[in-house]
């Protein structure tokens, strides 16, 4: 299994990419497979949601980690998708000029562009 098919979870809401340094895995980490991301990975969002609501800072947090670890599986849509929605809630909330809100729109911004990308590779390859 290559680094690029697998995101690590260091705690509920902390998402990252494994790479090839993080051989050595402390006992509290696991580490998410591509078909795996969204049945492991929701739960935290949804019992943050439940718990906290879906405005709360917390769960957007959550929300941001988990597109995050999509953009970095490849999946560009799904994290264009939910990085939308973060974006739209921390300017509801927070503001347009809030340091997460304007994170937001470059976690967008990138995934949006990823996405492009692959379905133009994807059509190139079609033909």
């Amino acid at each position: 299994m290559s680094h690029s098919d697998t995101a690590c979870v260091h705690s509920p809401d902390h998402i990252t990419r494994s790479t090839t340094a993080d051989r050595q895995i402390p006992p509290r980490r696991h580490t998410i497979r591509r078909h795996q991301i969204n049945s492991k990975t929701n739960r935290p969002l949804i019992a943050s949601e439940h718990s906290l609501g879906s405005d709360h800072p917390d769960t957007l947090t959550i929300r941001n980690n988990l597109a995050n670890a999509l953009f970095h599986l490849g999946r560009y849509q799904e994290s264009a998708s939910l990085h939308r929605l973060v974006w739209a809630d921390r300017r509801r909330l927070l503001g347009p000029r809030h340091p997460d809100t304007r994170e937001s729109v470059r976690n967008f911004t990138a995934a949006t562009a990823g996405a492009r990308l692959q379905a133009r590779q994807s059509r190139r390859r079609r033909l």
